[in-house]
């Protein structure tokens, strides 16, 4: 096999790797942002956290305070969010990322969405019959 084959194959199969994963109560998915390192008018942003905003299927807004990494920022922040996407289910997690500093919040700024598709997830059907003898 080439050398360039065999990368390809490599950069799919790692492309295809869920962005979550779930037990029987529920999904953990990650959240990945960087954080800021100006304020608006371009200087020193004196970060004291960052915001997560999400929503399943456009249900009501979950708020996730992220404390910031430091006062100059420029993290590149990973959040582990757990949420009760059981089996049978699939859903739509949107939502945004906002930074905050002692004179307010920033503009919400988009998250890619992410879909969990459990729908597959469900128990089989019972058995045909049966005796005891």
């Amino acid at each position: 096999m080439s050398l360039w084959l065999t990368l390809a194959l490599l950069v799919a199969l790692a492309g295809s790797a869920e962005a979550f994963t779930c037990t029987a109560t529920g999904c953990t998915f990650t959240a990945s942002y960087t954080e800021p390192t100006t304020n608006t008018a371009s200087g020193p942003v004196n970060l004291t956290g960052t915001t997560v905003y999400y929503q399943r299927d456009g249900g009501p807004e979950v708020a996730i305070p992220v404390p910031a990494s430091g006062l100059t920022g420029g993290a590149a922040m990973l959040k582990d969010i757990v949420a009760p996407i059981l089996p049978g289910q699939k859903v739509v997690i949107t939502g945004a990322v906002t930074a905050k500093n002692a004179f307010g919040e920033s503009a919400r700024s988009p998250m890619a969405p992410l879909t969990i598709d459990r729908s597959g997830e469900v128990a089989p059907n019972p058995p045909v019959g049966g005796s005891f003898k």
